[in-house]
């Protein structure tokens, strides 16, 4: 079993526990809306014809490629949410490269930390490596001749990657503690127990001819 599916919560508790990033799941809400609330107010062109319904149907891909965040881990394999993973970093590369203005790049950079906090350290370097690749290409070819600036918003991407280890890291060094914790206060019960019940009770010893 890899190492990203042990002691997962299983049945309905699976719904309700918090990825690995540490962030429940009203925290992911807020974050999905905004990112997508703000892509409708300044992603251009969408429309329903030519290159405007082209970036609306990325726009909508994007989204949908986002909503794995509300996704608990518990509740998707990991091989999973690698293949949408991938898929989605084609997608924010296609949505870059469609846009000409807004924040279509958001999308990458929100998916590449996702990977970093849900996938194993591997694979998320993987998709933060392709990603940069990809919306770094993207932008360098569409830029003028000798203005390559916006290049370095595309190959900043993968760099979204190490905050989402880095609370990955956070979350399963809390896990770990609570985890001890009530290991160790088992083990007090326990022992408290067996004190209780498994050993005689003390008499105070007679004293001789008594």
């Amino acid at each position: 079993m890899p190492a990203g599916e042990a002691g997962r919560p299983v049945g309905a508790d699976r719904w309700r526990s918090p990825d690995r990033g540490g962030r429940g799941v009203r925290s992911q809400w807020v974050m999905v809306a905004a990112v997508v609330f703000v892509g409708i107010l300044t992603i251009r062109p969408m429309g329903l014809g030519g290159r405007g319904l082209a970036g609306l149907l990325l726009f909508v891909i994007n989204c949908a490629v986002l909503a794995v965040r509300l996704v608990p881990e518990s509740a998707v394999p990991d091989r999973l949410v690698v293949a949408w993973s991938a898929f989605g970093v084609l997608a924010a590369a296609a949505l870059i490269g469609a846009a000409r203005a807004g924040t279509s790049y958001l999308f990458a950079f929100f998916l590449v930390a996702f990977a970093g906090s849900r996938l194993d350290t591997r694979p998320a370097l993987v998709l933060a490596v392709s990603c940069s690749l990809l919306c770094g290409g993207v932008l360098y070819v569409q830029a003028e001749p000798g203005q390559y600036a916006t290049t370095v918003v595309g190959l900043a991407t993968g760099a979204a990657v190490l905050g989402g280890m880095a609370g990955r890291s956070r979350s399963q060094a809390t896990r770990a503690a609570i985890a001890a914790a009530e290991s160790a206060e088992k083990a007090a019960r326990a022992e408290a127990r067996t004190g209780t019940c498994g050993c005689p009770a003390w008499t105070e010893p007679r004293p001789p001819g008594a």
